[in-house]
């Protein structure tokens, strides 16, 4: 559906867009250097993923079980660690750099400038479709839903997130007068209110049996939250589509775009999501936009669909 060079696929979304300027613009704050085709350090970092993933795996797993499966439980007992520990003001000043690629460039950059590539989409999505209600499902620490109420105080935003150490830091975020300050250089538009955090709706669930009635809300937000959810992905997309009355919208590592070397092998062996764009019908999902056309690290490709609901009859 799109291009190696990561150019988009607009289905029948007239009305979207997000251009390469906006792009640029976005990940600029956090861009070291622009890397040419020739630079030793772009072929070095390509040729080692490739040679990692040509190798037999590590005996050693954190967050798979011995035979390489993704569960629940293992994800939930690593992201208690990961929120419980999570600060703020350490992700946003983490000078730590990683290579990314787009559009068949190299860049090296701080490895936080993907989240504000993805809110810049998400931001877009949002003004074009104009949502009443928006759920993200698999929240984290709550970055995107703090970002998201300040800068569209008319929306009621929700969360459900798997660890209750995530709900406990988002709240704590929502509730910290310094939280505004801290985020009003990373958000795409102007905060228009700094105290909308305060009417986030959260809640701790599963996307196996999501703790929302059928058609509960306008839109449906997931970023890399499916990526963790391989195992249980046929009844996390037909979750989302039940409580969504209108779309469902995914930063996700589809399967369209990690289709070869040593990104399909990462997939693989991470058992990541691995959904193609064209499945998402049968979970009730129309694919209005598809897109991998913003800056991702080298190991693998995450884009933005944008799906409709269609609800069957029963």
């Amino acid at each position: 559906m799109t291009s190696e060079q990561g150019t988009a696929s607009i289905l029948d979304a007239s009305g979207f867009a997000v251009s390469p300027d906006e792009v640029r613009e976005a990940f600029a704050p956090f861009l070291v250097e622009d890397l040419a085709s020739t630079d030793p350090r772009w072929a070095d970092a390509n040729a080692h993923l490739a040679r990692k993933y040509a190798a037999p795996p590590k005996k050693e797993r954190r967050w798979t079980t011995e035979d390489g499966t993704r569960t629940s439980d293992l994800v939930r007992a690593g992201y208690e660690r990961t929120w419980s520990a999570v600060s703020l003001q350490q992700q946003l000043e983490d000078s730590k750099t990683v290579y990314f690629e787009w559009r068949g460039q190299g860049l090296l950059g701080r490895a936080i400038g993907r989240k504000r590539v993805h809110q810049l989409f998400l931001v877009r999505v949002l003004e074009w479709l104009r949502p009443a209600s928006v759920l993200e499902v698999g929240s984290g620490y709550g970055l995107n839903l703090l970002l998201l109420s300040m800068q569209f105080p008319e929306v009621h935003f929700s969360g459900v997130e798997l660890t209750d150490a995530g709900i406990a830091a988002t709240r704590a975020l929502a509730g910290d007068a310094a939280t505004p300050a801290r985020l009003a250089p990373f958000a795409i538009l102007p905060l228009a209110d700094p105290t909308a955090p305060g009417r986030l709706d959260l809640q701790q669930g599963s996307a196996l049996a999501l703790p929302l009635a059928d058609d509960s809300v306008d839109m449906v937000v997931t970023v890399l939250a499916l990526e963790q959810m391989e195992a249980i992905r046929e009844t996390a997309l037909r979750e989302l589509a039940r409580v969504a009355r209108r779309h469902v919208v995914m930063i996700e590592p589809f399967a369209d775009w990690n289709a070869e070397g040593h990104r399909l092998e990462y997939i693989r062996r991470h058992d990541y999501f691995a959904a193609r764009v064209d499945e998402l019908p049968r979970y009730g999902l129309r694919p209005v936009v598809a897109t991998v056309d913003m800056p991702n690290k080298l190991t693998f490709r995450a884009g933005l669909v944008v799906a409709a609901v269609e609800k069957r009859s029963a």
